[in-house]
């Protein structure tokens, strides 16, 4: 309720945090529409540094390393799109059906060799929430933004890897990065992220640190963005996904590709992200502005690497 009583009442809180010592976070995970942005509130002084037990990437997947935050910064990042329950999929009859049959052709083994447990510039830091593709090869190469602050360092990529690897958070990705190119490999590719509700047996997920605001003056930049489009061109060649823009409806694809959460639509969450970037297209639209230019970037990183490499271009890096 966006009523002058509410606006009085959130200045008093603000007020009295001044005082107290805090940090007031003004939040919209939802997007333009009749829902106000909401008010989180975060102490100032919370316990020491949250640490989780993960597994570095060796064959027996148990936990033989760790992953250590700043407790503000991982309750900050709970605040975000990583606090919500995402594994809940939901899918429509059409979409297992579409599932069923991919499995049936695609003949990934439910259990079996690890597909890439590493990736160049990436720790591999995998965590406890994930769960079985049931067979099926992923298709999409989806972009999502943390709604939290990139701070110098690790802390804010290890404060997800804290959140995703609590299973109460029901929630994971398959990366996530900053702009100093600080990424955490989270979930393996062959796995299956808690990310995008029913769009998640067919997407490899990326958390982009970033607060979904005008603070932010981009989704990406610098390093950051220069190892995401390594990344791309390198889930790209393993899974034979093409480097364009992805289609879907009802969180089926389509057309394999590049897209973001946004372009999901309710099946998928019904977040935003990474509209404030994608020059504000609708569920279902092509996506443009940052996303399109990831794919472009995407494509000509491609080109260049055969190119160096003396070898014909693929398709899929010119679809």
């Amino acid at each position: 309720m966006n009523t002058p009583l509410m606006k009085k009442l959130v200045a008093v809180v603000v007020a009295l945090l001044a005082v107290l010592g805090g940090t007031v976070l003004v939040i919209d995970t939802d997007g333009p529409g009749p829902r106000p942005a909401h008010t989180v509130t975060i102490p100032s002084h919370l316990p020491g540094p949250l640490t989780a037990a993960v597994d570095s990437g060796d064959a027996d997947r148990l936990p033989d390393t760790t992953v250590t935050a700043p407790a503000v910064v991982v309750a900050q990042a709970k605040t975000g799109e990583v606090g919500e329950d995402l594994r809940a999929e939901n899918p429509t009859a059409g979409n297992v059906a579409a599932q069923d049959q991919a499995a049936h052709d695609d003949q990934l083994p439910l259990v079996g060799a690890d597909a890439a447990p590493s990736q160049r510039g990436c720790l591999s830091r995998f965590v406890v929430n994930y769960s079985s593709r049931r067979g099926v090869a992923p298709r999409l190469l989806e972009l999502h933004e943390t709604v939290s602050r990139n701070v110098p360092g690790w802390a804010d990529v290890n404060a997800i890897g804290v959140q995703f690897n609590q299973p109460r958070s029901q929630a994971s990705s398959t990366y996530t990065l900053d702009r100093e190119a600080h990424c955490l490999y989270l979930v393996r590719e062959s796995d299956k992220p808690w990310t995008q509700a029913a769009a998640n047996p067919w997407s490899i997920s990326f958390e982009i640190i970033n607060t979904a605001t005008p603070s932010d003056r981009n989704l990406i930049d610098g390093p950051g963005r220069k190892l995401l489009l390594g990344i791309l061109n390198d889930a790209s060649k393993r899974w034979d996904i093409p480097l364009r823009s992805a289609r879907t409806r009802s969180c089926t694809p389509l057309r394999a590709g590049i897209s973001d959460h946004s372009e999901l639509g309710p099946c998928g969450g019904g977040h935003v992200d990474t509209a404030p970037w994608r020059g504000g297209s609708r569920p279902g639209q092509v996506p443009r502005g940052a996303v399109r230019a990831l794919v472009v970037d995407a494509r000509r990183l491609c080109e260049k690497r055969y190119r160096a490499a003396h070898k014909p271009t693929p398709a899929r890096c010119k679809a």
